[in-house]
């Protein structure tokens, strides 16, 4: 895996990486493939803690219309019912169509299955409906890297 500072250190590297920025506050995540959106979100979101990763999430799901939410609401109940997850801790009270609940439910994912794991939860081949997963994953992706170049 590549360090944090090989991922904004090169000019080529910070300007991928303000592509992805641009890409996902324009709106245009779907300009870029699956494949490279869920290469970004591994990269990026395995380099953030726990904390900031949550606010990630919530950065990127505040993004999606209140359909799309319950539509990733629905797909996250799901897989984390099938993993065992304990939904009513985990969402503290928060419904599963919230932007704070799934984030809640996305770190959950992240800390107890791992990055790739996430990433793989929500990539071109999780059953997710249209763009949702790869609007969520780039979301990620672009609130760590605005993290990291400051």
């Amino acid at each position: 895996m590549t360090g944090l500072s090989d991922l904004i250190s090169s000019p080529q590297a910070r300007q991928a990486l303000s592509g992805l920025v641009q890409h996902f506050e324009n709106g245009s995540m779907g300009q870029m493939s699956h494949a490279d959106v869920a290469d970004q979100h591994t990269e990026l979101a395995s380099q953030l803690d726990d904390s900031a990763y949550h606010e990630a999430a919530q950065a990127s799901v505040e993004k999606l219309t209140p359909t799309q939410r319950d539509t990733l609401g629905n797909h996250l109940t799901s897989a984390a019912t099938g993993h065992g997850l304990d939904l009513g801790s985990l969402l503290g009270g928060a419904s599963s169509s919230s932007s704070g609940g799934l984030a809640s439910l996305l770190g959950a994912f992240r800390s107890r299955q791992g990055t790739p794991a996430t990433t793989a939860l929500l990539g071109s081949g999780s059953g997710l409906q249209g763009e949702i997963g790869k609007l969520v994953l780039g979301g990620i992706a672009a609130a760590a890297a605005k993290r990291f170049m400051g």
